[in-house]
């Protein structure tokens, strides 16, 4: 209806939602981690600082529901078009928390 409107909501719904303090980095993906066996937490590295607020450099996002599968194949559509991306992130912990991602043109 206001796709507009609903850009700016979801992400505050899950800030309010999480009691995130989202940060905002606009960067291009650079690696991208899948280890086999159990685990789902997934790893991904970019360009532009983040390793300054992030310990490790590493993002970290849970990929074990539909929401983080599809940030995952969002993710990797971004490594490898070379697109450049829009992450909010929850920073704390080893790495931050991934909340979100859009990819830009």
């Amino acid at each position: 209806m206001f796709p507009k409107l609903s850009k700016l909501i979801s992400p505050l719904l899950l800030l309010v939602a999480t009691g995130a303090q989202a940060v905002t980095w606009n960067v291009s993906v650079v690696k991208l981690n899948s280890y086999t066996g159990t685990t789902t937490q997934k790893f991904v590295w970019v360009t532009d600082g983040i390793g300054s607020a992030c310990t490790g450099g590493a993002l970290t996002f849970d990929s074990s529901g539909e929401a983080g599968k599809t940030l995952y194949a969002l993710l990797l559509t971004a490594l490898v078009s070379g697109k450049r991306v829009e992450l909010n992130i929850d920073s704390g912990g080893y790495g931050c928390n991934l909340l979100e991602a859009y990819i830009l043109r």
